[in-house]
């Protein structure tokens, strides 16, 4: 296992030097010399499994850093790598099976096995520039189409530039990058571990792309800190986020409504323009196995509705809200290399919170939401056939809207990754308030990547 273990630190963290042209930079030097203490770690250890175990835990610990250290090296010289095109291509493919108890809208008792999501990723970079874009397509018999587009949609289409902009302190050179096109806007966490999401996606403030110029960059600080940080201009909304996805399920009337515009002529129309977000986040790592990110995002902007007469593409009135959003998220990430419980191993733990407040310029749409994730990662033995990894996490979300009922959402949920492309995944939703149940049942997901 020794051996293996130490092929595998060759491979994973010695490749990316292997395209290095003559005339190296010293950092590209530490780094290779950090690769070369790695190994003789791993030959001194006693041959036992514990001892294997844990300079392995080290391994993995110090290889993310290793990775962003090699990767910020490489894109301050992308000459390094040449000048050629590359391009990527890969996919994702969700089937479920659900059986709700009772949901608003749909046939309560109704099970069905669906295809759900798939998902197109597509980018391309030369140097400091590229493009990405993130085309999905969703195909359900009850799934009520929401796009311009029909079923299809683009999460992301983005052109980027990296732009070098100062000397930092160890001699390499900070960059930012520009995203232009339809961005995921840089407000709350990225995601919560979940298929079926919380209520503060529900309430469009997480996952959300819009059209719009963003710019992000993290800058290392003295230590063993970080700072992310993100800045954007959205021109306008597009016409999907998390409440739409409601709207599409045939959830309407459960109190989140869409701040985004809609294509009914018979109903008002709602869209976002002009908003400006900032976030800022900032990274640690405390020891031990242990790292922490404390983040805040803010968004303003103003929200330009359209009163629906009933004839098409004919408004009888416009008026302007405001719209803005706060929040802050605490995410603690933690690993223990000595804890062995038999065929399982490595532990991970997971705490995340977020606290947002909103105000979209209606009665019912100014209140607060509430985050709380607790995850687990239990990894297998490298020798077995059956998993690679099993994900167990309880999501509870919660939004207290003026002049709603309070609403709630338990989310319990087991992952089983099976092997490097297929994954398992069962969640069970309660989502209620205080007058009546907005969701409940057992949902079954299976996904493919390729």
């Amino acid at each position: 296992m020794k051996t293996l273990a130490a092929v595998l630190i060759a491979i994973a963290v010695t490749a990316p030097f292997a395209v290095a042209k003559d005339g190296e930079s010293d950092r590209v030097r530490k780094l290779e010399e950090r690769v070369r203490m790695l190994e003789e770690r791993l030959s001194e250890v006693e041959p036992t499994s514990d001892a294997i175990d844990a300079a392995l835990a080290q391994y993995l610990r110090d290889e993310d850093a290793l990775d962003q250290s090699v990767k910020r090296v490489i894109e301050n010289d992308p000459g390094l790598l040449g000048s050629k095109i590359n391009f990527n291509l890969s996919g994702q493919l969700w089937l479920f099976y659900n059986n709700p108890s009772s949901r608003l809208g749909l046939d309560s008792g109704r099970a069905r096995l669906d295809m759900d999501y798939l998902y197109l990723f597509l980018s391309a970079d030369a140097g400091p520039f590229g493009f990405r874009t993130w085309l999905g397509l969703r195909d359900t018999p009850r799934y009520t189409p929401v796009s311009p587009w029909g079923r299809w949609w683009f999460n992301e289409a983005v052109v980027y530039a990296r732009v070098p902009t100062f000397e930092l302190g160890d001699g390499s050179t900070h960059e930012i990058t520009v995203e232009v096109g339809k961005v995921i806007v840089p407000f709350s966490i990225e995601w919560d571990h979940t298929w079926y999401g919380s209520i503060i996606y529900y309430k469009g403030a997480m996952l959300e792309p819009d059209w719009g110029l963003k710019v992000r960059s993290n800058i290392p600080l003295s230590g063993a800190f970080s700072l992310d940080y993100a800045l954007a201009y959205l021109v306008r909304s597009d016409d999907l986020d998390g409440p739409s996805s409601l709207a599409g399920f045939g959830l309407e009337g459960t109190g989140f409504q869409s701040p985004e515009f809609t294509d009914d002529p018979d109903e008002s129309e709602r869209e976002q323009r002009g908003q400006y977000v900032g976030r800022l986040a900032l990274n640690a790592d405390l020891g031990a196995g242990i790292t922490g990110t404390l983040g805040g995002s803010y968004l303003t902007g103003r929200i330009r509705e359209s009163e629906a007469d009933g004839f098409p593409w004919f408004h009888s009135g416009t008026r302007t809200a405001s719209l803005s959003q706060t929040d802050w998220e605490l995410d603690l990430v933690m690993t223990f290399a000595d804890v062995d419980l038999g065929f399982l191993r490595l532990p991970q733990v997971v705490l995340t919170a977020e606290h947002m407040w909103y105000d979209r310029g209606e009665a019912d749409q100014k209140g607060r939401a509430y985050l709380l994730e607790l995850f687990v990662r239990l990894y297998s033995d490298p020798d077995s056939e059956w998993f690679q990894a099993i994900d167990a996490w309880y999501n509870y979300s919660a939004d207290n809207a003026e002049g709603q009922p309070n609403a709630y959402l338990h989310l319990p949920s087991l992952g089983i990754q099976l092997n490097d492309y297929t994954r398992l995944m069962f969640e069970y939703v309660s989502w209620t308030t205080s007058d009546f149940i907005i969701d409940r049942g057992i949902w079954l997901h299976l996904s493919f990547d390729f």
